[in-house]
């Protein structure tokens, strides 16, 4: 259940975090280069001598070598989940401060009162 605007945001538990990165972590090192395999096999044609396996396996020799783009691959879910929080802790720290205000009423300077 998300909190009203009144009510205070809920602390971050650790486990919580755990699961998150856990989460994140399984989906950069399994699914992300999945993605990227089928992707590439349907935009491009097969890969000559590779399969979705050795993908995979490309990745974590690349991550076991300290390789920047398997570890960006691996990590990238993960900061995109916290992005994604970041922009809504944001939002609702605007909306508490800055309340939207009801729009004004037609006046001399609206235009689509004008004839």
């Amino acid at each position: 259940m998300l909190a009203t605007m009144n009510e205070p945001l809920a602390p971050v538990s650790p486990a919580r975090e755990a699961v998150i990165l856990g989460a994140s972590l399984g989906s950069g090192l399994l699914i992300v280069p999945l993605l990227a395999y089928l992707a590439g096999a349907l935009v491009l044609g097969p890969y000559p001598g590779g399969s979705a396996n050795q993908i995979i396996e490309n990745e974590f020799r690349g991550l076991a070598a300290g390789a920047w783009s398997s570890w960006i691959i691996a990590l990238a879910p993960y900061v995109m989940v916290q992005l994604g929080r970041a922009i809504w802790k944001s939002e609702r720290l605007r909306q508490r401060l800055w309340p939207e205000r009801a729009p004004p009423e037609s006046g001399p300077h609206d235009l689509s009162a004008r004839k």
